[in-house]
């Protein structure tokens, strides 16, 4: 064996060493990418920031943030799909790429679970009813009875057919027995701003955003949609505890791979993303914004999606919505 090792040319034995399984070889030894599918200032947008500035220190490489937002998500979504699967490209999906558009859309370019491979759910955080401050109303009771008084008149803005605050929308009105017109945007930036300048009457927005903008006086906060109150704003009263009892809904995030990339990739990105969110300073971050961190390991992260698509499907169907809504 040593004769036959002595007798084969370097180049050969370079190609051999440069041919070794990508998992062989040490991970990562370059920069990263971690594509946001929707607009910079949203809910995902913050939680990828925070993230790939902590992941950055602790891999010793550079963690982009890459936002390709459109269409629910979709596109940034089969960006990553179609990339090598070599765990240098990563998706930070919520619960309408993870769970919800397999069931809202009928073509949908990828599946959540056959064509990505789970790293970790992140994070979940409920959505925070808000209006614009000149709106006649102070609670949730008297939205309600506005909407009521002027059936289809009262309106609320989505960051995209199936996204979280569309979904979010449709349970409030379906509870609350009330007519509320549906405006999809492109993000949920795009409909916090057209909330702001009066365009619209209501918005679900997630937590991360919400309570930033909340001490503007740009818009002004009615409910959280969580069963109990929110530590970090105890004031906010929850829709629940305020006319509809038992509605609840929550925004979620995970970090998906291509589907075909190597398990010992995938527990690699997971060992890093999990020390990540456990950090004091991400902690902390996220916390602070009414986060709840979750930091699950592949398999439960897979499991926890299949029961969502279930979840939502049954949601979709009994509410009758689709992607042409």
């Amino acid at each position: 064996m040593r004769e036959l090792l002595r007798r084969l040319p370097w180049a050969f034995l370079i190609l051999l060493a440069t041919a070794l399984p990508v998992e062989a070889q040490k991970f990562p030894s370059r920069s990263l990418r971690i594509v946001s599918p929707f607009p910079p200032g949203g809910g995902t947008d913050i939680l990828a920031r925070t993230m790939a500035q902590r992941l950055t220190e602790i891999w010793g490489q550079q963690v982009i943030v890459d936002n390709r937002p459109g269409a629910t998500g979709i596109i940034g979504t089969e960006i990553v799909v179609k990339a090598p699967p070599d765990g240098y490209t990563m998706l930070l999906g919520n619960s309408a790429t993870q769970a919800v558009n397999v069931s809202m859309f009928r073509k949908l370019p990828y599946h959540p679970l056959k064509d990505l491979a789970c790293v970790s759910t992140i994070a979940r955080l409920p959505v925070i009813l808000v209006v614009h401050p000149s709106l006649p109303v102070a609670r949730v009771k008297d939205l309600v009875s506005l909407g009521k008084a002027r059936p289809g008149q009262l309106t609320f803005g989505s960051a995209g057919n199936g996204s979280p605050p569309h979904l979010a929308g449709e349970l409030f009105s379906l509870m609350a027995k009330v007519k509320i017109v549906h405006v999809p945007y492109k993000g949920g930036p795009f409909a916090l701003t057209e909330l702001m300048g009066g365009q619209i009457t209501m918005y679900f927005s997630n937590a991360l955003t919400a309570l930033r903008l909340r001490g503007t006086g740009k818009l002004k906060a009615l409910g959280v949609s969580s069963l109990k109150r929110m530590a970090v704003a105890p004031d906010i009263p929850t829709i629940s505890e305020s006319g509809l009892p038992g509605y609840e809904e929550h925004i979620w995030f995970a970090v998906a791979v291509p589907g075909a990339t190597p398990a010992a990739i995938v527990k690699e990105l997971n060992v890093g993303i999990v020390a990540a969110l456990r950090s004091k300073d991400v902690a902390a971050i996220l916390t602070k914004d009414g986060a709840e961190i979750m930091a699950t390991g592949p398999e439960e992260c897979t499991t926890f999606t299949e029961s969502e698509i279930r979840k939502y499907a049954d949601v979709i169907r009994k509410s009758g919505i689709s992607a042409a809504d």
